[in-house]
């Protein structure tokens, strides 16, 4: 496992001799005050050299001027130009610094390259003296890397990041509701194939954020915290959200609470105050003291969003619901009935007046269609609105990021109640309305320089 204080070093020379050479020298460099461990590669040609840089990270690169594209081809200067184009503008990632280190004629050399800011033209010697220079830049990159990892510890990068777990019924009509500016909707390389789009997005009220979405490309658990923790290291974005769709649970509330905003209903949304894992706990033999189930031991760990932003939410929509509410009714009016229509099965009906709950959610690791399942997770969580696959390991992932962490919440529209009733013409529209709702929360937190 790589350390902060690793520093990863590629040498890329056709002598076998001057590479021995080379190599026995900088591996033992020091740098004063710091705790330094030399990692050192090294390839022979353009080839090998291509290969490395797109499978690993290099701090600094010590590259001779005149190589082979393979081994044993002529060395040229221009295959070493290209390998430094290909650094420059195609390597995954980039290098603090290059030494171009070379025995060819001066006037020669300069002919095809131009030294820049983190790229200096030394002439080899077997005394060393280009190696005092190159102490010194390592040095520097040391230094660098230290700011580098504070900042990026205490200073966010993009200003939203969404996350789906499903693709066709969650991320693609998402993806179609944000409000892009013009061209600026790229998709990020590097993302292991997951659909993802970046941008600025407009605002309702007129002003652009930076903006992200990724589909995880897969339900569960365990999936979704892994990516999670990569993305926000990734990222690092100010608001991050996991939007899409979920079961409703219609459980009746409690003697004396209101009946009707208690339960939930087709195209409602649920902002996740908090999260539990419903097979989170321990089976065992009828236990009089257990009343909500006789067989199962409930000891789930509820995760939360973090404590202040969570207020601010709640108070906003406590007095802005009704808005948001609204333009989701507003969107499913506009939406087509027939299709909808034909889609339902059973007694399930879809009604365009949603309602838009602050109310706890529960994930479990596995697909839920059984009405005698859903009666037991209502037995054992008699307080959760919704149920899904990744809502608690998404707040799981949050609070236990190092660094610089984001303000983040769970919002998902109810697309069917897990008891066989599917309404798949539902799906994409509750994902939608989950965006909607977020639209809003977004222009609460974000300050207005963002």
């Amino acid at each position: 496992m790589r350390s902060s204080n690793d520093l990863r070093i590629l040498i890329v020379e056709d002598d076998p001799v001057k590479l021995a050479a080379i190599r026995e020298d900088v591996s033992v460099m020091t740098v004063p005050g710091a705790d330094l461990r030399i990692l050192i590669d090294t390839a022979e040609c353009y080839t090998d050299a291509t290969r490395m840089l797109d499978a690993q990270y290099y701090d600094v690169i010590i590259l001779d001027l005149r190589i082979p594209i393979l081994i044993p081809d002529e060395a040229r200067l221009e295959n070493s130009r290209l390998l430094y184009q290909y650094i420059r503008k195609s390597a995954p990632s980039k290098p603090f610094y290059i030494l171009g280190l070379t025995s060819a004629d001066e006037a020669e050399v300069k002919d095809v390259f131009k030294e820049e800011a983190n790229f200096v033209i030394e002439r080899y010697s077997s005394n060393g003296q280009w190696l005092e220079k190159l102490q010194h830049q390592v040095g520097f990159v040391v230094s660098a890397k230290a700011g580098l990892s504070n900042y990026l510890n205490h200073n966010y990068g993009i200003d939203v990041l969404i996350v789906t777990a499903r693709k066709s019924n969650e991320y693609d009509p998402i993806l179609s509701a944000i409000d892009w500016e013009g061209k600026f909707c790229q998709t990020r390389p590097g993302l292991n194939g997951m659909s993802n789009k970046f941008g600025q997005a407009k605002l309702s009220d007129g002003r652009l954020v930076s903006m992200g979405i990724v589909c995880l490309d897969e339900m569960g658990l365990s999936h979704s915290a892994a990516i999670t923790t990569n993305l926000v290291h990734l990222f690092r974005p100010r608001l991050m959200a996991m939007l899409g769709m979920c079961c409703g649970l219609k459980k009746l509330p409690k003697p004396g609470h209101d009946k009707e905003r208690a339960r939930t209903k087709l195209g409602d949304v649920i902002v996740a105050s908090e999260t539990s894992c419903w097979d989170e706990g321990k089976y065992e033999d009828n236990d009089p003291k257990l009343v909500n189930s006789p067989f199962f031991n409930s000891r789930a760990m509820n995760k939360y969003p973090e404590r202040d932003y969570w207020r601010a939410v709640d108070r906003y929509l406590d007095q802005g619901h009704g808005e948001i509410e609204t333009k989701i009714e507003t969107f499913y009016e506009r939406a087509d009935k027939r299709k909808i229509r034909s889609g339902l099965k059973g007694e399930v009906k879809f009604v365009t007046n949603a309602i838009l709950h602050r109310q706890p959610i529960v994930s479990g690791t596995c697909v839920i269609d059984s009405g005698a399942m859903i009666d037991e997770i209502e037995a054992r969580f008699p307080r959760a609105f919704g149920l899904e696959m990744e809502a608690h390991s998404f707040y799981s992932a949050i609070d236990c990021c190092m660094g610089i962490k984001p303000k983040a919440l769970v919002i998902k529209g109810v697309a069917d109640f897990g008891d066989g009733s599917k309404a798949k013409s539902v799906q994409k529209l509750a994902s939608i309305a989950a965006y909607i709702s977020y639209k809003h929360i977004i222009e609460l937190d974000l300050p207005d320089d963002s």
